[in-house]
């Protein structure tokens, strides 16, 4: 393969040169993810617009903002509606909010004091959330790669099919921008910023935790066995166990939230390759319900981008935070929204950005993202036979 090969590795972290002071020179900077941002965000509020208004109910007949943009308060976005509204309520949803971080609800929260309805606000606070991290995302892997890995690895996040979720009131925008802002500040030796951004992260997703071990490795790499140099890294399992005993005072249950993922979700304790197996089995050739293929079809492509990543020769840390990010989501025996948790793990994208050096690779990407990404949003909010 031409160009970026199997044993591509990153460039030696060095201090970039000073930006030109100025908003106007950062943006011009930022033009090619911005511009990516702006075109795919204008093509997938157009297919939730065209969704919502197929599957609109009779009352909702006339054009208006619920009949076009019913989709956006549909799914886990109504959970973190109620715990943006009435907080982690035991008696909302059976207790089952308690399943959810809290980080988004509360910045959801913020926004929603504005007139008008309460999604749109949700929806354009992560629209917002995900160009910060789409240009983010290409300032580091610019300088960790160069130009064009950077530019193909923001355009296929933001063409990717599962792409409209950056778009819900869900918490994987902030997620993704917290994750990046937590590796670029450690990238710079700004241990105790990164963890502080890295705890937030904690609290916006729960395998932020997969940022302990990713760091680690980083911090070993340059330190060795320094006790000190690990002590930063301990915001971020304080932030998850502020949570839980957050939980158990406002529900008397300090496990409430993997109580609640176990009675809302049927989720426990699971390995991977059991998970794909008793889904194949046990859900599309006993149950006959086909749509889980698509689960396993996005874990299977998760695998296989891990294993690009692997041979990349990627740095430890990207690969260990891949790694978890898929493997934490799966450990809870089910396979359910894994595209979208997956989607959190960037390095993947690298990997993808790296294979698509091969043009037949990055035609096929450019033109059946799109179309998944059509057929997924009619698939999940008009026959509603698809969970995100």
């Amino acid at each position: 393969m031409a160009g970026v090969s199997d044993t591509l590795v990153a460039v030696p972290a060095a201090p970039e040169p000073a930006p030109k002071a100025g908003l106007r020179a950062l943006l011009a900077s930022m033009r090619y993810p911005l511009t990516v941002f702006a075109v795919s965000r204008i093509a997938v509020y157009g297919l939730l617009a065209t969704a919502g208004w197929t599957s609109r109910l009779p009352r909702e007949s006339g054009l208006s903002y619920h009949g076009l943009f019913a989709p956006l308060g549909q799914w886990d976005a109504v959970w973190y509606g109620w715990i943006a509204q009435h907080g982690y309520d035991p008696a909302i949803g059976h207790g089952n909010a308690a399943a959810f971080f809290p980080l988004y609800p509360l910045a959801w929260r913020v926004v929603s004091v504005l007139p008008g309805p309460m999604t749109l606000w949700g929806s354009l606070l992560s629209s917002a959330l995900f160009a910060a991290a789409l240009c983010l995302l290409y300032v580091i892997t610019r300088a960790r790669y160069d130009e064009r890995l950077a530019r193909r690895t923001a355009l296929y996040l933001a063409i990717f099919p599962l792409t409209f979720v950056f778009a819900l009131p869900y918490a994987e925008s902030l997620f993704l921008l917290l994750t990046l802002g937590a590796f670029a500040l450690t990238w710079h030796g700004r241990w105790w910023q990164g963890s502080a951004v890295g705890a937030l992260a904690v609290l916006a997703r729960p395998v932020g935790i997969a940022l302990v071990p990713a760091l680690a490795w980083r911090r070993y790499r340059a330190e060795g066995w320094r006790w000190r140099a690990y002590l930063p890294l301990l915001l971020m399992p304080a932030a998850e166990l502020a949570f839980y005993l957050y939980l158990g005072w406002r529900t008397g249950n300090f496990m409430a939230n993997p109580d609640a993922q176990e009675r809302g979700w049927g989720r426990g304790v699971s390995i991977l390759p059991w998970v794909v197996v008793h889904t194949l089995w046990h859900d599309v050739i006993e149950g006959g319900h086909l749509r889980f293929l698509i689960h396993i079809g996005f874990t299977l492509l998760w695998c296989g981008l891990f294993y690009k990543a692997w041979r990349m020769r990627m740095p430890g840390e990207y690969l260990i935070f891949a790694a978890l990010a898929v493997l934490l989501p799966t450990s809870g025996g089910l396979l359910v929204s894994m595209g979208r948790f997956g989607m959190v793990a960037f390095p993947l994208f690298w990997a993808l950005a790296s294979w698509a050096e091969d043009e037949r690779v990055d035609t096929f990407v450019k033109t059946s993202f799109p179309l998944l990404l059509g057929a997924l949003v009619m698939i999940t909010y008009t026959a509603r036979t698809f969970t995100p």
